[in-house]
């Protein structure tokens, strides 16, 4: 349902939406962060079509294993749970690899956050990048957990957009990075 009417009421810090559907609602002002009032104004990559994925880790099995490039490198990962201020699907890296789309027109902006997020405390520190047509955009160094890295970058329409994930040593150690909410917008 979208939206057919907010506004402020007068009687304390409180938004009242009368959504189309004749539902309505209050919701506390320092619990709403946006109306989006455009339609299709958000495109998550993880549902987006992937133009190539790769991933680093096969390459690095000395036994190759049937289905080892299903687990490894980038995959959707839907992390929204109640309590979750998750906005829609992220993209998970298992081990080093890269992922690439073409960027629908109409979109200006690359958005979401980076965290390394080991399943143990041990950890091989990562370099995250986003590559734009072959050149760097973006790039931040992954060496701690509990740390969440702000992805803003201005893209272009029809330009292939290549997320990365490099590793410092030959030896990986809990290399799972999650690219939060990573998205494209208008």
């Amino acid at each position: 349902s979208s939206l057919s009417d907010g506004s402020l009421s007068s009687g304390g810090p409180h938004v009242s939406l009368t959504l189309r559907c004749g539902a309505s609602l209050q919701l506390p002002l320092e619990q709403l962060a946006e109306i989006d009032f455009s339609s299709g104004s958000t495109q998550f990559l993880a549902e987006l079509s992937v133009l190539q994925r790769e991933t680093t880790e096969t390459a690095r099995l000395s036994i190759p294993i049937a289905g080892a490039n299903e687990l490894f490198g980038a995959h959707p990962r839907d992390l929204r749970q109640p309590g979750n201020a998750s906005l829609g699907p992220s993209l998970e890296f298992l081990g080093a690899g890269s992922i690439s789309f073409r960027i629908p027109s109409h979109y200006t902006r690359l958005r979401g956050e980076v965290e390394l997020s080991p399943p143990g405390s041990r950890f091989t520190p990562c370099i995250a990048r986003v590559k734009l047509d072959k050149q760097v955009v973006w790039e931040q160094r992954l060496s701690e957990t509990g740390r969440r890295w702000p992805v803003d970058v201005a893209v272009t329409a029809d330009a292939r957009l290549q997320l990365e994930v490099a590793l410092e040593a030959e030896t990986a150690i809990g290399d799972v990075v999650l690219w939060h909410d990573i998205r494209l917008v208008k």
